[in-house]
């Protein structure tokens, strides 16, 4: 063959084999793109205070990003750093990040954004009832959504018939002006768990001690829902002095209590709610309208528990219902 028509023909060949190999390097390349997020968001996170609470619902949040696949860049403020006459610069700079979601966290945190921050959806946790602090509209037209730090009173009254089997009736006082919807919610949980719930309404403070008095005569324990106005810093110590005194078993909604003498208390599973956050942010950049995204409640509860309360009052607990509690009062040497 002709040396000039050889090296054409190899040219010619070149030619179309180089765009050929080419194609195949961008297919290659297209697929593995398209497997992986197609942006970067950017989400703000306002604390209303360095709380090791919030750090822990923060972690279980960005956990749970990290394992939807979602690259995310985030920006963080604590609110308290901003009070009193900085907050105008606190909005300022988050109104021009122009984030993707906004999270603040903590009650305080959540009525900042709702009052000052507009432009983008809002996903909010560890907030102890948003309607009633203004948060949420009840019709829930907002852009905003989340989870609540108000723990079912099904999860706590399954936990109390696990944990103490020879309680039937379970006593529950309550604010007569705010808490009619808590009190049914609870009277719901304990027909479905097999108790009976005794409720007693309050509508003054002096009303507490005559409920509390006729609980120890037809109640084997008292239950106490998230109520400032029953039970507070002042009337929490009294109500506990009471019940050890009557040998009542007494469960609250908070560690404080627990460490004060009451027998159990029911928390939020903090790192789960941050997680469960995560799940309505993901929403949320996927396309969803936050408003459209119900509020949700916690699903998960963290058990603690007074060991020297229970041998004051004699209580039978079942071991095995504790065996993830934590455990105040301890013997020395335990």
């Amino acid at each position: 063959m002709n040396r000039r028509r050889l090296q054409r023909r190899k040219h010619r060949y070149g030619i179309k084999i180089i765009p050929i190999a080419l194609v195949s390097i961008c297919a290659v390349f297209l697929s593995v793109r398209d497997a992986l997020p197609s942006e970067r968001k950017i989400i703000v996170v306002i604390r209303s205070r360095p709380l090791e609470e919030y750090d822990t619902a923060y972690r279980g949040f960005r956990e749970g990003m990290k394992k939807n696949r979602r690259e995310v860049i985030y920006i963080d403020y604590d609110l308290e750093r901003y009070k009193i006459f900085r907050e105008d610069e606190l909005a300022s700079k988050v109104s021009k990040i122009k984030a993707d979601i906004v999270c603040p966290i903590g009650t305080e945190a959540a009525e900042f954004v709702s009052e000052r921050i507009t432009g983008a959806p809002v996903v909010f946790f560890m907030v102890l009832d948003p309607e009633g602090a203004g948060i949420i509209k009840a019709e829930g037209s907002e852009d905003i959504t989340g989870v609540t730090l108000d723990l079912p009173a099904l999860i706590q009254f399954t936990h109390i018939k696990n944990i103490l089997p020879d309680v039937k009736t379970v006593g529950m006082i309550y604010d007569a002006r705010k808490k009619e919807d808590l009190a049914r919610e609870a009277a719901a949980a304990a027909s479905e768990t097999g108790l009976e719930l005794i409720a007693r309404p309050a509508h003054t403070s002096s009303d507490i001690t005559l409920a509390l008095e006729e609980l120890f005569l037809s109640a084997e324990c008292l239950w106490a829902g998230i109520d400032t106005f029953v039970y507070n810093s002042t009337s929490g110590k009294h109500i506990i002095l009471l019940t050890l005194k009557q040998q009542m078993p007494f469960i609250a909604f908070s560690s404080n209590f627990v460490k004060a003498g009451a027998l159990l208390a029911f928390e939020c599973d903090y790192y789960d709610i941050g997680v469960q956050a995560s799940g309505l942010a993901n929403n949320v950049l996927r396309g969803r309208a936050a408003g459209s995204l119900p509020v949700e409640r916690p699903r998960k509860a963290r058990i603690l528990y007074n060991e020297r309360t229970a041998e004051v009052i004699r209580a039978r607990v079942n071991q095995d219902a504790l065996r993830r509690a934590q455990v105040f009062g301890k013997k020395e040497g335990e």
